[in-house]
């Protein structure tokens, strides 16, 4: 439900980013900073259960998961962030990323439990209990958060090309997963 909306995220952003006040006074004009990033996902190998009508219950143990982050799509994120005009160290920010994993259903792992009723205890591949099993479409965070930078050696110029400047945030939000799991065909 959620997900559909977030593909007009980056036409908000840039609304925002044009809705900026402006002030004659630089002193008295905030800061906006729109950020689009990219990245490697790294994510622990986990258990998945398998239940199913007719008696199936499998732990399957130890399934690994790849980024795959540079195919399509790839892992992204967009953040607009304001900083206040009257304390310039502090600021908001909402940020969206976009994080995939993806299970290759012929590795060969641990399989427990009980399938079509009968007990089981073997090592072999996760097909064809799964066909396929990924968060392709994402493991998606929309977060609200608070910011606060450091400006180099103390200075208040807020043109910063070419400069490090170090920041510090905080938040929370929503994890919006979009789960795709091929059973049975």
């Amino acid at each position: 439900m959620l997900a559909p909306a977030l593909r007009y995220l980056p036409a908000l952003l840039l609304l925002f980013g044009c809705a900026t006040p402006k002030s004659d006074n630089d002193r008295d004009r905030g800061q906006l900073v729109l950020s689009a990033y990219g990245g490697i996902t790294n994510s622990p190998s986990s258990d998945v259960r398998l239940r199913k009508p007719g008696g199936t219950n499998l732990t399957i143990e130890n399934v690994d998961w790849d980024g795959k982050d540079f195919e399509d799509p790839p892992f992204y994120g967009l953040r607009a962030t304001w900083f206040f005009p009257r304390a310039q160290n502090w600021g908001v920010a909402l940020d969206f990323t976009h994080a995939k994993i993806i299970s290759d259903t012929n590795q060969v792992t641990r399989i427990r439990g009980t399938r079509d009723g009968a007990p089981t205890d073997d090592r072999r591949t996760i097909r064809p209990d799964i066909d396929a099993m990924e968060l392709s479409h994402g493991h998606n965070f929309l977060t609200l958060n608070g910011v606060y930078r450091w400006f180099p050696k103390g200075e208040r110029d807020r043109s910063f090309l070419g400069r490090l400047q170090p920041y510090v945030g905080v938040g929370a939000g929503l994890a919006i997963p979009h789960v795709d799991v091929m059973i049975d065909g």
